[in-house]
């Protein structure tokens, strides 16, 4: 409860609580305002009862039994919250059938419906095709039966959609039946895939039947492929051992990037052979004419005469 205050003001109130503003805001709100804000409470009172008990002045009657805690209003005797399945200012209304548990203290609304009941009150039924339920204040479904689609349920989802069923709000198809591609599997896979098998999405084969190459399956084999077979990204001959074995050569496409690899690991291995077999050559020809140097310098030394020498003659004066 709040008071706004205008000069003198009693308060011969009773509430659970007072809330006073004194305005001082600039401009002042009235010119009669004080600068100043004063607040003087001469005397406040405060009423209420025991647990249990209400009533003006004397509390002597006693809260309803469906009040919880037994707690009531002092002045009126209205509950603050009800038992689990009541509602009302004396909790002496049941809540409605469908509730699952408790509904609201005031309007009786349910806070949350039984499975398979909607509305304020739950006392409509969710659609037939709705799995675990509905919406409580749309009714909309949260899952569908499979082969049906919508916010209720209640469209069926395309013809070729495989057993999966179709997206509950798009009806979009989660896979195809054999044969079916496209966002709903209404089109067509190519004849010329194997099995009929093709992707969803772009209708690409999964495998081409025998002479027959390409994403869609719509190229022919080359003619001296064995047994009419190559690969399906390429149209590369594909042979099997059997033909391998009866023309004694080895010439399937899937060894060529094997045979390309061999080869040139072996080129890399010869050149590298080749290289060290000169650098050998090399290092063996600078030896021996290291060695053909240091002979010449050992015999023009064994050409010089070593015979001792005097190094000064040496001269006999005789006496005088």
């Amino acid at each position: 409860m709040v008071f706004m205050l205008t000069g003198k003001n009693n308060c011969p109130y009773v509430a659970q609580y007072v809330t006073i503003y004194n305005y001082r805001n600039d401009p002042k709100r009235y010119t009669w305002y004080y600068n100043d804000a004063i607040l003087e409470l001469c005397e406040v009172q405060v009423f209420g009862c025991p647990t249990g008990k209400y009533g003006l002045g004397n509390c002597d009657q006693r809260c309803p039994d469906r009040c919880v805690g037994g707690n009531c209003k002092p002045v009126n005797g209205y509950c603050f919250y009800c038992q689990s399945g009541k509602w009302g200012d004396i909790c002496d209304r049941n809540c409605p059938n469908g509730c699952l548990e408790d509904c609201h203290i005031q309007s009786g609304f349910c806070t949350e419906c039984k499975t398979g009941k909607y509305s304020d009150t739950c006392n409509r039924d969710c659609h037939t095709e709705c799995v675990g339920g509905c919406e409580q204040d749309s009714g909309f479904c949260g899952d569908c039966r499979a082969g049906k689609f919508g916010q209720t349920c209640q469209l069926f989802c395309p013809t070729h959609c495989s057993d999966d069923g179709c997206d509950k709000d798009s009806g979009s198809c989660v896979d195809c039946k054999v044969g079916k591609h496209g966002e709903r599997c209404e089109l067509d896979c190519p004849e010329t895939c194997k099995g009929l098998h093709c992707e969803q999405n772009t209708g690409f084969c999964s495998e081409c039947n025998d002479g027959m190459y390409g994403y869609g399956c719509n190229k022919s084999c080359p003619s001296l492929c064995g047994q009419n077979k190559c690969r399906r990204y390429d149209g590369a001959c594909q042979v099997t051992d059997n033909d391998s074995l009866a023309t004694g050569q080895c010439h399937s496409a899937d060894n060529i990037p094997v045979i390309a690899v061999l080869a040139t690991i072996s080129a890399l291995c010869l050149v590298a052979a080749i290289v060290s077999f000169v650098c050998m050559l090399r290092t063996k020809a600078g030896a021996k004419r290291e060695r053909r140097e240091r002979q010449k310098q050992e015999n023009h030394y064994t050409d010089i005469d070593i015979s001792p020498r005097n190094a000064y003659d040496i001269y006999v004066i005789p006496p005088e």
